[in-house]
């Protein structure tokens, strides 16, 4: 089986080398790599060429131009997709082990499922780990009132992109949000839960931490929950969620 995974990068020259270096250490080797550049002006692109005329382990795609954002970007990648599975890493993020590729390609196979989906840990620029999410197993009802995987812990099959479409471009920020529920809620697919951390990804993010950013994503948060009629309070649980997550991280560093 091929994957593919898919990079939207966008001047992230001192990180971008994170991610390269996490696929190339990958066991499994059946990989396809489709990376949407936003035309870099900061050497990343310099980095991606010389990346792929250096690899000769796995297919590179490598798409160079102006965009409108890291949706639009990502749809540009899954088009170009030709893998049975699709993951995406985004700039800077890694993937937590070397086996991970081969590890959800066994997976599928036996369990014979549409996706898996586990956790992930926040990293900060020291490489401290500052967040470890605690998704566990999923149902509708958990989805519903605010709980669902990190997007880049996910791995599809391709057919499911064929059959619930594209991340929608009208969001700036929580298109990844409502492409979750798509999968969990409109969705009916059977989806594996991996109890262990499969990426680890910077902090921050496209929704960020600056008041502005944050307001944004609440907006967009808010549209999402009422298209999907869910409950209202769900805007709330939905960062409440993330509490203990923080806490048990701080529980654990003191113990040590």
């Amino acid at each position: 089986m091929k994957v593919s995974i898919i990079t939207a990068v966008l001047n992230r020259r001192d990180e971008i080398g994170y991610s390269l270096k996490s696929l190339m250490n990958q066991t499994y080797k059946n990989i396809q790599h489709v990376i949407i550049d936003g035309k870099s002006v900061d050497g990343t692109l310099d980095v991606l060429k010389n990346y792929k005329n250096s690899v000769k382990d796995y297919e590179i795609i490598l798409v160079s131009e102006k965009d409108n954002g890291l949706y639009e970007a990502l749809n540009k990648g899954l088009k170009l997709c030709t893998g049975d599975i699709i993951g995406v890493l985004h700039a800077g993020d890694m993937f937590a082990y070397k086996e991970l590729l081969e590890e959800v390609v066994s997976l599928l196979k036996k369990y014979n499922v549409d996706g898996i989906y586990g956790e992930a840990e926040f990293i900060n620029d020291n490489g401290n780990i500052i967040r470890k999410t605690r998704t566990g197993i999923l149902s509708i009802k958990k989805v519903r009132y605010g709980w669902h995987p990190i997007h880049t812990t996910l791995f599809l099959r391709s057919q499911v992109y064929k059959h619930m479409g594209l991340y929608k471009e009208d969001f700036e920020i929580a298109s990844d949000y409502e492409f979750m529920l798509r999968i969990f809620l409109k969705g009916k697919y059977r989806l594996l839960y991996l109890p262990k951390v499969l990426v680890k990804m910077k902090a921050g993010g496209k929704s960020g931490h600056t008041p502005k950013k944050l307001i944004k994503k609440l907006k967009e948060d808010w549209k999402i929950i009422r298209e999907y009629k869910l409950p209202f309070y769900g805007i709330v649980l939905k960062r409440l969620y993330k509490i203990p997550e923080f806490l048990k991280l701080s529980l654990e560093a003191k113990n040590v």
